[in-house]
């Protein structure tokens, strides 16, 4: 766990590893929650926690990443269909290419 946690990486494989390990931990090792052990098992608790934050803001980036090129290809459509409707020459000509 040492070594996930060192390591410079950011990917979801490695967030998930930590928040499989963290949470085994408690599960092999109850007497982690005693106690004497206080100190520990906030760390772990807060090692899940942001495991589970980090992996809630990557699935919000990758929607929005995935939901990004449908209004540009919407409106590259709506373009063609305009420019096509009116046969306008110069108008595909001087549209920049990612509209055409």
């Amino acid at each position: 766990m040492r070594k996930e946690i060192a390591a410079t990486e950011v990917s979801l494989p490695r967030y998930e590893r930590l928040i499989d390990t963290a949470r085994r931990l408690f599960e092999r090792y109850h007497w982690l929650s005693s106690p004497g052990m206080q100190a520990l098992h906030e760390n772990l608790l807060g090692i899940v926690a942001t495991g589970d934050a980090v992996l809630d803001e990557y699935e919000k980036v990758e929607s929005i990443r995935q939901a990004r090129p449908r209004p540009w290809a919407r409106s590259a459509a709506a373009m063609r269909s305009c420019s096509s409707r009116f046969a306008c020459p110069t108008a595909t000509a001087s549209m920049p290419m990612w509209g055409r």
